[in-house]
């Protein structure tokens, strides 16, 4: 049993947002991930694989950017 307030604590702790933030990108990233990793066995078009490559690309250099800002601005 969770100690009450204790969801409320950790909403107002900068980190939860932070965290959050990062764990959406994540998400993308692992759907993006997964995407690209089925349109490669399915031997799709080369443009298709390569837009979700720079997609990928995109998705985890946002979740890393976000994950180094939040912690340099926290330390």
């Amino acid at each position: 049993m969770a100690a009450p307030g204790g969801l409320e604590q950790w909403q107002k702790d900068g980190f939860f947002q932070a965290a959050e933030e990062v764990q959406e990108s994540a998400d993308l990233m692992e759907s993006v991930y997964r995407t690209w990793i089925r349109e490669r066995s399915n031997d799709s078009s080369s443009d298709d694989v390569e837009d979700l490559q720079r997609e990928l690309q995109t998705a985890l250099g946002t979740a890393k950017w976000q994950a180094c800002f939040y912690i340099n601005l926290h330390s």
